[in-house]
């Protein structure tokens, strides 16, 4: 399977990069800094910047699955803008056949001074129906793909 992570060099997305990896799925990473994480045998590494949305969507095209573990709930609106730009970047990129995963664990919280997240999070449902994708519980996270956070 084809699959793209982004936050690939943070403690979650390290450790889905080891896994899809040792799974033999040929997995490209995009990260922010280049030289963050070393390209190996099923595993091709691309700097990206992740407030282009044509660039993003160029690069999400021809993969089977996207997920996302990129940014940190605690900056707020900077990490709901970002989350935004990958759900529509994602969804434009990948259609309806394609998966979409939401990788998150404190992510999903409804976090005070977060303002604007309920919305993603509704975003990020409506891009996960758009691609037939369904939601899968994990142990290291509140949910993959999923919104436990209360409506504002």
């Amino acid at each position: 399977m084809r699959l793209c992570i982004l936050g690939a060099t943070g403690n979650s997305g390290r450790r889905i990069v080891s896994e899809a990896v040792a799974r033999g799925h040929q997995v490209t990473a995009l990260v922010r800094t280049a030289g963050a994480l070393a390209a190996t045998p099923n595993l091709n590494v691309g700097q990206m910047d992740f407030s282009d949305v044509g660039a993003l969507e160029n690069a999400l095209r021809a993969r089977d699955v996207v997920i996302n573990a990129a940014g940190y709930v605690a900056d707020g609106s900077r990490f709901t803008d970002l989350v935004g730009r990958i759900i529509n970047a994602t969804a434009s990129a990948l259609g309806p056949g394609g998966r979409f995963w939401l990788f998150g664990g404190a992510a999903l919280l409804d976090v005070p001074g977060a303002r604007g997240w309920a919305s993603t999070c509704r975003a990020c449902l409506r891009c996960m129906k758009r691609t037939a994708q369904t939601t899968t519980r994990s142990e290291q996270a509140d949910s993959i793909g999923r919104c436990s956070a209360p409506a504002r």
